[in-house]
């Protein structure tokens, strides 16, 4: 199995695989007002805006020398529209 995000039916329970990544452990999600969804992974250090209705993937922050940003684990927005991470250093 490679990493990805799954989608679960609240329903039944059953799982889908909507993304998949070939490297990297995404560890957070958040979804958006808009239906986007942000990922955080935890290596390497960055956060994603997923649109799951065209696909497209954007890097919205990446930090590979985990100075400001290591690992971060979660990702969330204020009302306000500021970015929050959880991450270990």
């Amino acid at each position: 199995n490679l990493p990805g995000v799954s989608r679960v039916d609240p329903g039944d329970g059953s799982r889908v695989v909507a993304l998949r990544f070939a490297s990297g452990v995404p560890d957070g999600l958040c979804a958006l007002p808009d239906g986007d969804v942000l990922i955080s992974f935890y290596t390497p250090s960055l956060v994603l805006r997923w649109t799951p209705a065209t696909g497209l993937l954007t890097t919205l922050c990446a930090e590979p020398e985990n100075t400001y940003m290591c690992a971060p684990t979660n990702v969330a927005v204020s009302p306000d529209g500021r970015l929050f991470t959880a991450n270990l250093g």
